[in-house]
């Protein structure tokens, strides 16, 4: 019984631990893109259908072209051009939408995206700060 409980354990810390790497490393833009148009939807006053269609083909195409940047850094492995990347689509998205809203539309959407650069910014820094962390010494060197 005791070995049983205990295999049971193991598999259970294996299978959380599978599960936590596998949440880590799945990016799903459509999830993020879908919250980010939901939140414009929500802010933006007197989007016409006209603006909402073309806005769920805008977020449609960037949803697809981060998925390709994704999948182009995966397979290269250099992730440093994600960044660059990822900053010259979402560049794209802000002229479509610059030119797509009227004034006080596009400053809510100006604002939601300096709330999400301070965010990721804000991620960023704590990702280079548990980086720096010092490591315990090993008690096998």
């Amino acid at each position: 019984m005791n070995k049983l409980s205990s295999l049971l354990t193991f598999l259970f810390i294996v299978l959380l631990s599978v599960q936590t790497l596998y949440a880590q490393r799945n990016w799903d833009s459509k999830a993020m893109v879908a919250r980010e148009k939901a939140m414009l939807y929500k802010k933006a006053d007197g989007l016409t259908e006209d603006q909402k269609l073309l806005i769920d083909g805008i977020y449609d195409e960037y949803a697809v072209s981060m998925d390709e940047i994704i999948q182009e850094v995966r397979k290269t492995r250099n992730w440093r051009e994600m960044r660059p990347k990822m900053t010259e689509l979402r560049d794209e998205k802000t002229l479509l939408m610059e030119d797509l809203l009227n004034a006080e539309q596009y400053t809510v959407y100006a604002d939601m995206m300096k709330q999400q650069d301070k965010q990721m910014e804000q991620r960023r820094q704590q990702r280079q700060q548990s980086q720096q962390q010092p490591q315990p010494p090993n008690p096998n060197q």
